[in-house]
């Protein structure tokens, strides 16, 4: 199914989807945490200037450095960027993306428990936010066009808590 022109691979195939991908495309392997406070909101960062995508916001997390998995990438780049050590994380998705200029491979996590408060440790400015304020046509809090499967995800999820 595609969100936004884009294809989130979630489930089993996942790693088959990856790794057929892999073989044709150079991807940048990137994380990606997402973090709730009691209330539901998110916690994004605003990105460099002189970055890719720069000036917009985005969940926090960062490339997979050589020689090492997913799981320590995500532990070294919260730390790294907002502070926290990571206790318990699930993976939430996986999203193949193709700017004009890069190609990344987002394998995003659900940050479900962690020690430390989340504050941004690279001078970045921050904000927890509300879904819904994301996601408003109007909204000062733009996304790189690769995270908007992760709200719409986000929005299901919620939508079927509320049915049950």
């Amino acid at each position: 199914m595609s969100i936004f022109g884009l294809t989130p691979t979630i489930g089993p195939e996942r790693g088959k989807t990856f790794e057929a991908d892999c073989m044709t495309t150079i991807r940048l392997h990137v994380v990606v945490g997402i973090l709730r406070d009691d209330q539901g909101r998110i916690f994004i960062t605003l990105r460099d200037e002189s970055k890719h995508k720069g000036g917009l916001w985005e969940f926090p997390g960062g490339k997979v450095e050589q020689g090492e998995d997913s799981h320590e990438a995500i532990r070294r780049e919260l730390r790294e960027e907002i502070s926290i050590e990571v206790v318990e994380i699930q993976h939430y998705m996986d999203i193949f993306h193709d700017y004009e200029d890069l190609n990344v491979y987002l394998e995003v996590f659900n940050v479900t428990k962690y020690h430390g408060r989340a504050e941004a440790s690279e001078g970045q400015a921050q904000a927890w936010v509300s879904i819904d304020s994301v996601m408003r046509s109007d909204t000062e809090f733009r996304l790189p066009e690769a995270n908007y499967p992760i709200l719409q995800k986000l929005v299901s999820d919620a939508a079927h808590v509320d049915s049950d």
